[in-house]
């Protein structure tokens, strides 16, 4: 894989945590709609995410008629890293 795909793929995954941290929980077509990803990009992000532990499935959605959907949502019980980049030439 090339570099610029591999970045890609942290950012996007990155993305996809950042909307649970920030708007969670949420569902998975709410998450292709708030991040413009494709519903199976966000599906393998969403297992990565749940293997790492990073998130869980909290709950359920009611959506019209059909089966509930799942919720999505950071796990504050797990590990967290913080990480802060600073760009030199700006401090």
């Amino acid at each position: 894989m090339n570099p610029q795909a591999n970045v890609t793929i942290h950012l996007n995954r990155a993305h996809v945590f950042n909307l649970l941290s920030r708007k969670g929980p949420l569902t998975i077509s709410e998450i292709v709609k708030n991040s413009e990803l494709s519903k199976l990009t966000v599906d393998k992000y969403i297992k990565q995410l749940q293997d790492n532990n990073l998130i869980v499935k909290t709950n359920y959605k009611k959506q019209g008629s059909g089966r509930p959907a799942e919720l999505y949502n950071i796990n504050w019980q797990g590990k967290l890293t913080l990480a802060v980049h600073f760009d030199l030439p700006y401090i």
